[in-house]
């Protein structure tokens, strides 16, 4: 009798578990999309936040609202820098300068990472950061994931400007009655000449679309290996059985 296919358990078994497996990604990613579609209009609707915004809202209120836009006015405490290390720009190290900001109206507190500013030559010195008093400022507002890596601990430096390893450790030292646990990412602005180096990490749908169409094409091609194996190996048994 003619073959033309030889089915063999195991490959059989391993193609249906990377197939299942790969159209569920592509299944996970079109939901991410949809996700991530409803989030972007859901952010155009509500538009910018502004001072009046952190006066209503609950700390698990404000943490939802990562990413947002902001829209604020306020008073810089020139007095506090931080300077946040082993920032690069163009090839060129140097720091994120941080300072807190009192907004107009509410005299909450939280900090403002103005952008990047460029290291001395010497470890010694540290830069020499002008800000204004007063500041009308736009940007994005980050409520989670401050920690990084850092290779050590430096050691506590009296004085300011301070320099720190990373965001979570100017928010443990500081009192959260008193401070906002937020980070603003402010746009770079006229009259503050610190390019903003930081870039949210989020992904847009037609990017979550463009994964979920390879894992699909994965799925159909690990069908497509198979069925091209198991015919080679039935034209094989063919020749076999006829010697």
């Amino acid at each position: 009798m003619f073959r033309r296919f030889s089915v063999s358990f195991f490959p059989l078994v391993v193609t249906l578990a990377a197939f299942v497996v790969m159209c569920k990604l592509g299944f996970w990613q079109l939901e991410r999309a949809d996700q991530k579609r409803q989030q972007i209009q859901l952010f155009s609707q509500q538009g910018e936040i502004t001072n009046k915004a952190f006066t209503q809202l609950s700390s698990s209120q404000i943490t939802a609202l990562n990413g947002r836009t902001v829209n604020l006015t306020g008073r810089i405490l020139t007095d506090k820098v931080w300077l946040l290390d082993n920032q690069t720009y163009q090839g060129k190290v140097g720091y994120s300068v941080i300072t807190p900001v009192v907004l107009t109206g509410n005299q909450q507190r939280l900090l403002v990472n103005w952008g990047w500013i460029q290291a001395g030559k010497y470890r010694s010195e540290l830069p020499n950061v002008q800000l204004p008093e007063k500041i009308n400022l736009t940007g994005i507002i980050r409520t989670t994931d401050f920690e990084q890596f850092t290779l050590q601990q430096v050691p506590h430096e009296s004085g300011w400007p301070k320099r720190v390893q990373s965001v979570s450790s100017i928010l443990v030292s500081l009192d959260s009655t008193s401070v906002l646990p937020v980070v603003i990412y402010a746009d770079t602005l006229e009259g503050i000449n610190y390019p903003q180096t930081y870039k949210p990490v989020v992904m847009l749908p037609e990017k979550h679309q463009a994964y979920a169409v390879q894992w699909f094409l994965l799925a159909l091609a690990s069908v497509v290996v198979f069925i091209f194996a198991s015919y080679k190996n039935g034209k094989r048994v063919q020749q076999t059985s006829k010697l």
